[in-house]
């Protein structure tokens, strides 16, 4: 839901009511809408596979590369009907999203996947409407969750 992103935003805890120091993030605010296209859990065991600080970063950066790599072709195999083509970079994609949590992902594809040849035909504008809106939702959600994490390390480091 794109409604209300804004107010989202990292805020100093100051600005909220419950006058607590600290940061209080959006992850904070809203966990629902964070868990429901991320797995908060593996991303966290991601982020301990290493004491470097830009490591979840580069990782994020990586991901968002690879399936902005494979959505190009699954436009492709969408806009010329094929089925086989689109089921092996959504494969792909499946495979790098589960390993970065991202369960938006997931769930979006195994929709895709249920489609034959003839519905990818049929309905092609809306399958990769639906694959570029999650995997938008999916990216600023990665990439917040990333800054919120530098933000809670800088505030932790600072004290």
């Amino acid at each position: 839901s794109g409604a209300g992103t804004a107010s989202q935003a990292p805020r100093a805890s100051g600005s909220g009511s419950t006058g607590r120091p600290g940061i209080r993030t959006a992850a904070m605010d809203t966990p629902s809408q964070f868990e429901e296209s991320l797995d908060l859990t593996a991303l966290g065991a991601l982020q301990g596979l290493s004491t470097d600080s830009g490591f979840l970063d580069r990782l994020v950066q990586r991901y968002i590369a690879e399936v902005e790599r494979r959505l190009t072709i699954c436009r492709e195999a969408i806009r010329i009907g094929d089925g086989t083509g689109l089921r092996q970079a959504l494969r792909e994609i499946n495979a790098i999203s589960a390993s970065v949590g991202a369960t938006g992902m997931l769930r979006t594809i195994a929709s895709v996947c249920e489609h034959d040849d003839e519905s990818i035909r049929f309905s092609a504008q809306k399958i990769s409407a639906d694959l570029d809106a999650c995997f938008g939702e999916t990216r600023m959600r990665l990439e917040r969750y990333v800054a919120e994490q530098h933000q809670l390390t800088q505030d932790l480091s600072g004290r």
